[in-house]
């Protein structure tokens, strides 16, 4: 069976990373309160800026203006995981910790397929495409610390 590549433009790659990072800021965003760890919330917090800074870069870069939010469905389920799972621990910070990981390799994965079928010649949208995957290697080694 054949997988059928679709290849994606500068405002599709633009609206993947704006929305990869607003997924990104919202969902610590949703954490942030169930854990005490100081440390941990000040990673948190610092995570979060990062997202909000690639995600008003892909605004600047964006024709119409206006980034692409991540859809408030996604967002909704990300919220009842997170408490649930959080919820259910002993220890909340590794259990955050944990989930950042699995969502942000989730990300990493994402972005470089849609790498991978970029048909665009932008070098800042590129730039900006590995700008969102160092960030999110960088977070994924921050939060290795707390699990």
């Amino acid at each position: 069976m054949f997988e059928v590549i679709r290849l994606i433009d500068d405002k599709e790659m633009l609206d993947y990373i704006s929305e990869t990072a607003d997924m990104g800021r919202d969902s610590l965003h949703q954490v942030i309160e169930k854990t005490d760890d100081d440390q941990f919330i000040s990673m948190l917090k610092a995570q979060m800026a990062e997202y909000e800074s690639i995600f008003h870069e892909a605004e600047d870069l964006v024709e119409e203006g206006q980034a692409k939010e991540a859809p408030s469905f996604a967002k909704l389920n990300s919220q009842i995981t997170s408490t649930v799972k959080t919820m259910t621990s002993k220890d909340p910070t590794s259990k955050i910790a944990e989930m950042v990981i699995q969502g942000t390799t989730m990300g990493i994965t994402q972005i470089i397929k849609h790498q991978h079928n970029y048909t665009g010649t932008n070098q800042q949208i590129k730039a900006l495409s590995e700008k969102l995957i160092h960030t999110q290697q960088a977070n994924i080694e921050n939060m290795k610390q707390f699990l």
